[in-house]
């Protein structure tokens, strides 16, 4: 029930802030919006900005369950196209994070997936590495938005394999 609320609240936030600027969005319009308490809400979340991050985490959910046994040394290719796939799938959030300037949240989660991923795969590479593979990521998937992805995946995969392999 929890997780339905979440999503309901999640999803509630970005159909709003596809009409509305983030600043001006209340939690009540958010509730009424998915149709949860504002007990509920306070419950799953503390602020905006949490909801944003937990879109995220739901869609790396999202990407583990379509690839759950990807090797990051023999998949690179398979997990950075379907990082690019995972954006286009949702075109509309991520130009509703540009729209409302929420680029810096989505580098966090960047930064903090790299990090752990580095961590969770005893990558004893130089500490900083994680945050130019985000860096990275982040970068071009931004300009690739700001292009109104123009691109397709395999060229986006390609030219981030490129940079990272140089």
């Amino acid at each position: 029930m929890e997780t339905f609320a979440k999503d309901y609240i999640i999803d509630a936030l970005f159909l709003l802030m596809e009409k509305e600027d983030f600043e001006k969005i209340t939690v009540t319009q958010i509730c009424a919006k998915a149709g949860v308490s504002r007990l509920s809400y306070y419950r799953l979340f503390s602020s905006k900005e949490d909801i944003v991050k937990s879109f995220f985490l739901r869609s790396q959910d999202e990407f583990t369950k379509v690839y759950p046994a990807l090797d990051i040394q023999l998949d690179q290719t398979a997990k950075v196209r379907a990082a690019f796939q995972g954006m286009r799938n949702h075109r509309k959030e991520f130009d509703c994070i540009l729209k409302n300037h929420l680029e810096g949240i989505y580098l966090d989660y960047l930064n903090k997936s790299f990090a752990d991923m580095f961590k969770k795969l005893k990558i004893d590479d130089a500490e900083l590495v994680p945050y130019i593979y985000a860096g990275i990521l982040y970068n071009v998937s931004i300009s690739w938005a700001k292009n109104n992805y123009q691109e397709d995946v395999e060229t986006m995969t390609d030219q981030v394999l490129h940079a990272i392999m140089k």
